[in-house]
């Protein structure tokens, strides 16, 4: 009998033996991962649609969503060595099972922290493309040395966590304390999505439109910055799972993890798919109005389309894609957008003809008379 599984009846046993949560962790991965997958895909048709060449941000959201298939496939070998079951059945099968695990948990911690700062690069690099022009671009300047900084903390602690190498999935001995370090690479990925949040907002509430685009706008933005609150979560199981029946005990932290990588890359996707809803909103329109040729990639100023006095500021604005404009480009089509409002005001009289017809009139004598 198992250490695990002493003094426990026939009944405990079996319903031991029986625990099984591997469907859970089945299913969660694997719709995050589909939904991680279909939102990079949308990212690179949404920048076809609007005629914006592939930039960097795009090639570092497809970045993070090469380490997140390392993640999710780092996540079925778990569940192939035991995860979801008690440790003491998954010894009996394999005693290996154990050591395979933690080999591919030794793996996983170093694609996992690549694939978020990967996906927050992106955000601070589209972040630069539309507020660079502005103040915004030396917090994101520093935003990047941050992240920077935290990918190496993440990543080099772990890969020489145990001297030597193997006793990380062998004795366990001779390593660092592995939940601190967790729980600070945890904390510094909050603090980066809470700044990821809060960076646009002041600027883009200078823009002149309406209140419910604004919010709209803001709202592209914040959920950008929306893994701070699955981060917070995992933290939190971090700092709870139970080290003794690992296999168990990490189901929580397991999810909560691959939750957090998935919704890394879909949160930085979300901000760059206005055009793709924008063409299904106005159809075969779509094309016309928001196909801009040439080099996107950069802050750029776009022609003012022909005044049509049917259409609103509101209705005009519709047809721009904040993506690929800066901050300047909308305050100023924006405020030129308020002048063309202004209805023309009809032809006032000069001060000469005031004074002219202020004059009593003159008659004319007859000399003849």
């Amino acid at each position: 009998m198992s250490k695990g599984m002493h003094g426990m009846t026939p009944e405990e046993q079996a319903a031991f033996r029986a625990a099984n949560r591997s469907g859970e962790v089945y299913t969660i991965h694997g719709v995050f991962f589909g939904l991680a997958i279909l939102s990079v895909c949308a990212r690179l048709g949404a920048a076809r649609h609007s005629g914006r060449k592939i930039g960097l941000d795009d090639w570092l959201a497809v970045a993070s969503l090469f380490f997140i298939v390392g993640v999710f496939t780092g996540t079925m070998f778990w569940l192939k060595f035991g995860l979801g079951r008690h440790e003491a059945v998954v010894q009996e099968e394999d005693p290996l099972n154990i050591m395979h695990f933690y080999q591919t948990i030794y793996a996983n911690e170093i694609l996992y922290p690549m694939g978020l700062a990967s996906a927050r690069l992106s955000l601070v690099v589209l972040y630069q493309r539309i507020f660079g022009l502005f103040s915004a671009r030396y917090y994101l300047h520093g935003l990047l040395a941050f992240i920077g900084a935290w990918a190496i903390y993440a990543t080099i602690p772990t890969i020489v966590a145990c001297t030597p190498v193997q006793n990380f999935w062998t004795t366990h001995k001779n390593c660092i304390e592995l939940s601190n370090l967790y729980i600070s690479i945890a904390v510094g990925s909050i603090v980066t999505d809470f700044v990821l949040i809060i960076i646009p907002i002041p600027y883009v509430m200078r823009l002149t439109m309406s209140p419910i685009k604004k919010g709209l706008l803001i709202s592209s933005f914040v959920f950008g910055g929306f893994n701070c609150f699955i981060t917070i979560i995992r933290l939190i199981k971090v700092s709870t799972f139970d080290y003794g029946d690992p296999t168990w005990g990490t189901v929580d932290l397991m999810i909560w993890t691959g939750l957090e990588a998935y919704c890394a890359v879909i949160c930085c996707c979300l901000p760059t798919l206005r055009p793709l809803l924008h063409m299904y909103r106005c159809g075969s329109n779509f094309k016309d109005s928001e196909r801009n040729p040439g080099e996107m990639s950069h802050p750029v100023y776009l022609k003012m389309p022909p005044k049509v006095a049917s259409r609103s500021s509101e209705e005009a604005l519709e047809e721009y894609n904040f993506v690929k404009m800066s901050l300047a480009d909308l305050q100023q089509y924006s405020r030129r957008l308020t002048l063309q409002a202004i209805p023309t005001l009809p032809n006032l009289p000069t001060l000469d003809t005031i004074n002219t017809l202020s004059e009593p009139p003159t008659t004319v004598v007859d000399s003849q008379t």
